[in-house]
C-alpha cells in the first residue's frame, strides 16, 4: 500500500507513513457476530502532522453497523461493575465540566449507550438520551428509562443546541470518517451562556503501551471494529474544526483491574514484542506461531483517554 495517497481523515495532511500489518482473529468477531474478512489486508496509518492513527483498507460503515445491530443486550454485560468499568469516574466528569447554574436537569446524550448501563448508575437526576444500533440493547436502554433517540447520532433531528452534556465511551474508534460525527455533536450542543460539553473516552495512540506493537497491540487487532485511533493532538484537530476546544485530557486504563492483571499482562506484552524483535529466535515453530498474530490483551495498560471539549 503507499500510504503517501491516504490522507489523514482527521486533519487533512497528506503526510501519510504506515506503521505496519493489522491481523485480526480467524473467525472474526465485531461485537459477539460473525463477520467475513477473508482474503483482507489491512495496515495501520499514521498521520505524520496530528499523528492520528487509522486502519487501511476501511471496513464499510454498513458491514459494521449490521453487525452492532445483531449484538446480543448482554454482549458487554447487563450489569456491569460500575468501578471497573469506570462509570464513577465519568459521572464525576460531567459533574465537573456540565452547567451548573440550571434551572432544569441535566440533558445527558449518551452516543452508542448500548443497553443504558452507564446512564442507569448515573441516576434520574439527569435528563437521559441515547443513540444505540443494537435493536435488543436499545429495547433495554428504554426500559431503564433511556430516552432513545436512533440508532445513530445522525438520526437525531431537531434537537440542535439542545444538550447540556453529549458523551462517547468506546466509540471514537469505531468511526471511519470523524468529520461529520464531530459537526453533529457540535451543532447539539448547547451554546451561548451555558456551553455544552463533549466526553470522550477512547484510546490513546501516544501511549508507550500502545506504540510498542504497533498495529499488533491488542486494542487494533482483537477487535476489527476498530478503526480509528486517537491521541490529544488528534482530538483537538478534530475539535477545532467545528469550534470545540479541549478543557481537561487525562491518560488511564480501559478498565480498574487488580496489580497483579497489570503485572501478568504487561509482561506478556513485552515478551510478545521481543520475541518478534528478534524473529522468533529464529525457530520455525515461534516464527509460524508469530508470524500472523496479534499481540495479547492488555486491557490494564494506561492506553486509553478521557478527553473534555466544550463549545466557546
Amino acid at each position: 500500500m503507499d500510504a503517501g495517497t491516504q490522507g489523514c481523515p482527521v486533519c487533512g495532511s497528506a503526510r501519510v507513513r504506515d506503521v505496519g500489518p493489522v491481523f485480526h482473529p480467524e473467525p472474526a468477531l465485531v461485537a459477539g457476530v460473525a463477520i467475513d474478512l477473508r482474503g483482507m489486508e489491512f495496515r495501520l496509518l499514521e498521520c505524520e502532522s496530528c499523528r492520528f492513527r487509522f486502519k487501511r483498507p476501511a471496513i464499510p460503515d454498513q458491514m459494521l453497523l449490521d453487525c452492532y445491530a445483531k449484538a446480543d443486550a448482554g454482549n458487554w454485560g447487563v450489569e456491569p461493575d460500575p468501578i471497573g468499568r469506570r462509570f464513577d469516574d465519568l459521572l464525576n466528569v460531567v459533574r465537573r465540566h456540565a452547567p451548573s447554574t440550571l434551572s432544569r436537569p441535566i440533558r445527558v446524550l449518551d452516543v452508542g449507550c448500548f443497553n443504558g448501563a452507564m446512564l442507569k448508575h448515573f441516576g434520574d437526576s439527569f435528563e437521559r438520551f441515547g443513540v444505540e444500533p443494537s435493536r435488543e440493547a436499545a429495547a433495554m436502554a428504554s426500559s431503564r428509562g433511556i430516552n432513545m433517540l436512533g440508532d445513530t447520532i445522525e438520526h437525531i433531528e431537531g434537537r440542535d443546541g439542545f444538550f447540556d452534556v453529549i458523551i462517547s465511551v468506546d466509540v471514537l474508534e469505531h468511526i471511519n470518517d470523524p468529520d461529520p460525527f464531530f459537526q453533529r455533536v457540535s451543532r447539539l450542543l448547547q451554546g451561548g451562556q451555558h456551553p455544552g460539553v463533549f466526553i470522550c473516552m477512547t484510546g490513546d495512540a501516544d501511549a508507550p503501551a500502545f506504540r510498542l506493537n504497533g498495529g499488533l497491540h491488542w486494542y487494533v487487532s482483537a477487535l476489527p471494529e476498530h478503526v480509528s485511533f486517537w491521541n490529544r493532538s488528534s482530538l483537538n484537530a478534530a475539535g477545532k474544526r467545528c469550534g470545540l476546544g479541549i478543557i481537561e485530557h487525562r491518560r488511564m486504563s480501559h478498565d480498574r483491574l487488580y496489580r497483579r492483571d497489570w503485572l501478568g499482562q504487561t509482561a506478556r506484552n513485552l515478551a510478545f514484542a521481543a520475541v518478534r524483535s528478534i524473529g522468533g529466535l529464529h525457530l520455525p515453530i515461534l516464527k509460524r506461531r508469530f508470524a500472523r498474530r496479534g499481540a495479547p490483551s492488555w486491557i490494564a495498560s494506561a492506553d486509553h483517554m478521557i478527553c473534555v471539549l466544550r463549545r466557546p
